[in-house]
């Protein structure tokens, strides 16, 4: 969990990641969620990404569950969800995904997309299982959630990861005023 507090007034910036890998014989489960919340001038502006996903692995694999992401500016929120049901035997993979999007608790659209891999298709996938992708795929998150700071913002959220001080208590490094 990553705050940073404005020195004055309401804004502020928090990042909170919560994720929970489990492997066991019978299944894998992924679950838990990554939440950016902004407040400056008095709007407030949230994305959350949100996983629960199990593998089931008896009698091949099939996947199960749901990623989400909301995401709430000025209380309006939208929502968008992916739903694989996807079984494998290790040769081939088959099944549906559903994306819906939801704006403001209506839902405008859902798509469903029939999956059939069959041996010789190219399924080259990331995994969280490859550090280095999961490294990537984290800090390009991260990097999106900078993009959404103001100028000042950014600036101390760049001096917060450049230090380990953080992780040793409350630390807001004070702006340069030329």
């Amino acid at each position: 969990s990553i705050k940073l507090p404005a020195r004055s007034g309401k804004n502020r910036f928090e990042l909170i990641i919560d994720l929970k890998d489990r492997n066991g014989k019978k299944e894998s489960t992924l679950e838990g969620s990554i939440t950016c919340k902004r407040v400056l001038d008095g709007i407030s502006y949230t994305i959350t990404d949100t996983v629960k996903l199990k593998n089931d692995l008896t009698g091949g694999e099939h996947l199960t569950g749901s990623i989400q992401r909301s995401l709430t500016e000025d209380s309006i929120k939208t929502v968008w969800t992916v739903k694989p049901d996807l079984k494998g035997d290790g040769n081939a993979l088959s099944g549906s995904l559903t994306v819906t999007k939801k704006h403001a608790q209506t839902q405008v659209w859902q798509a469903i997309a029939d999956i059939a891999l069959k041996p010789g298709i190219s399924t080259e996938t990331e995994t969280a299982a490859d550090p280095v992708a999961f490294s990537t795929q984290l800090l390009s998150y991260l990097s999106a959630c900078r993009e959404a700071l103001s100028p000042d913002q950014q600036r101390l959220f760049d001096h917060m990861l450049r230090t380990d001080a953080w992780m040793n208590g409350p630390v807001v490094p004070v702006p340069d005023r030329k």
